[in-house]
């Protein structure tokens, strides 16, 4: 903890300083209060207690006309309720070329994995994206990255890459992946896209194919979208398949108010599913989750989002129900 503690020190003291010269300072904490109501591991029934999920200090300036970077530092306790220290590291670290409608990228830099998607969902502080959460790829990566919108109307947006494969970590072998959005956008309130990538491990010779679709709409009291994906990792030895639907919406009730609500579907167990944080899964089950909440905003930079996470399993490789999950969280964030 004193280790992080001087990290974020100096990382404030030299982003408030370099601020007063062309850069521009922010950030944003998350967190809970979280009570397990259920689970279908015994032993993590009726924990509770407060964890900050994620905290971002992030340092952008402009360095041209056409040139600016980004450093972003990100720390986050590990939520698997047995060691509760926030490690630091690196998120971005980017030097962006932008020329009209078009930018480059290169260094750590957010992927197009889920880009659109959270922007839609909106509620990234209860949860994440739905191939976030089952670990089907990495908001960043290490590479190089073109984006930007074709034609004068801009009904088109493309955001491709490719980098080492192993989001913001340092590469664990000589393996590449290349990932591809393309977007259509008939106004600015509703958009369809389509995703792919391919990643191939030269550690575990293992090569991944994901494919998504997402559609969304949103207006000034309703926001809704819907999402397929399906990834497909080959070994030299087996063959693994994950495949899920996603549909989540949310309404303004007033001001200040609104409510959401997120259904995913899986169709196979995830076997990684031990391994989600703050939320795992049984990884031999198929199951359903349900998210509901209601979102209190006394301004645009605070919210508190009472909410709940339900864990619905189906009959799978067991051959048997498993208890359900419930989570009942609390959960604040704030912008700096």
């Amino acid at each position: 903890m004193r280790r992080i503690s001087l990290t974020l020190l100096l990382f404030l003291v030299v982003s408030q300083t370099m601020g007063q010269t062309q850069g521009r300072f922010s950030g944003h904490v998350m967190g809970d209060y979280y009570y397990v109501a259920r689970d279908h591991r015994p032993e993590l029934v009726n924990r509770n207690g407060f964890w900050i999920r994620r905290v971002h200090l992030t340092y952008d300036r402009d360095l041209s006309a056409d040139f600016s970077a980004r450093l972003r530092l990100e720390m986050s306790q590990p939520g698997d309720f047995t060691s509760g220290i926030a490690t630091p590291f690196l998120k971005d670290a980017y030097l962006r070329w932008s020329r009209g409608q078009h930018q480059l990228y290169l260094g750590i830099s957010p992927s197009p994995t889920w880009q659109i998607t959270q922007t839609f969902w909106g509620y990234r502080m209860v949860e994440k994206t739905p191939l976030d959460l089952q670990k089907m790829g990495d908001g960043r990566d290490f590479g190089l990255a073109a984006k930007g919108a074709l034609g004068r109307g801009r009904h088109f947006s493309y955001h491709i890459m490719v980098g080492n494969g192993d989001g913001h970590r340092a590469p664990r072998s000589s393996g590449k992946k290349a990932m591809a959005s393309l977007a259509y956008w008939p106004s600015e309130q509703v958009v369809a896209e389509v995703y792919g990538d391919f990643s191939h491990h030269t550690v575990d010779t293992a090569d991944w194919y994901t494919f998504q679709a997402f559609v969304g709409m949103q207006s000034r009291e309703v926001r809704a979208g819907a999402l397929w994906a399906r990834q497909i990792r080959k070994s030299e030895e087996s063959q693994t398949r994950l495949e899920l639907v996603s549909g989540f919406a949310v309404l303004g009730l007033a001001e200040k108010w609104h409510a959401l609500a997120r259904i995913d579907h899986l169709f196979t167990a995830n076997p990684n599913g031990e391994l989600v944080n703050y939320l795992p899964f049984d990884p031999a089950t198929p199951f359903d989750l349900a998210i509901l909440g209601i979102d209190f905003s006394p301004n645009r930079s605070v919210h508190l989002v009472p909410n709940l996470e339900l864990v619905i399993y189906r009959n799978g490789a067991s051959r048997q129900l498993r208890p359900k999950d419930l989570m009942l969280r609390w959960t604040f964030y704030f912008e700096l």
